[in-house]
């Protein structure tokens, strides 16, 4: 269970330094994967002892921030699109 763990930190570290050039869907799909494969694997997640539930909820805070982060990128960017857009047209004319 502890390899499963470190390979989604791995995976969600390599999203994160990738995230200048693929954006956000890099990080959406690290995203997607890793909440895939927990889902797949909840029998032993959730067998796992006291001492396990406590790397367990401090990975699921880590996924939480990164969500928050995911979410606030996309709603800037929708909110940005059009001033943006206002001022570089006149540029282009």
């Amino acid at each position: 269970l502890k390899s499963l763990f470190i390979k989604h930190l791995e995976s969600l570290r390599a999203a994160l330094m990738k995230f200048r050039v693929e954006g956000v869907s890099g990080l959406d799909d690290a995203m997607d994967a890793i909440i895939g494969s927990i889902h797949r694997n909840s029998g032993p997640i959730n067998a796992e002892s006291a001492s396990g539930k406590v790397i367990i909820q401090k990975f699921f805070d880590v996924l939480g921030k990164v969500n928050d982060m995911i979410s606030g990128y996309q709603t800037a960017a929708q909110i940005a699109a059009p001033a943006v857009t206002a001022l570089l047209l006149p540029l282009l004319n």
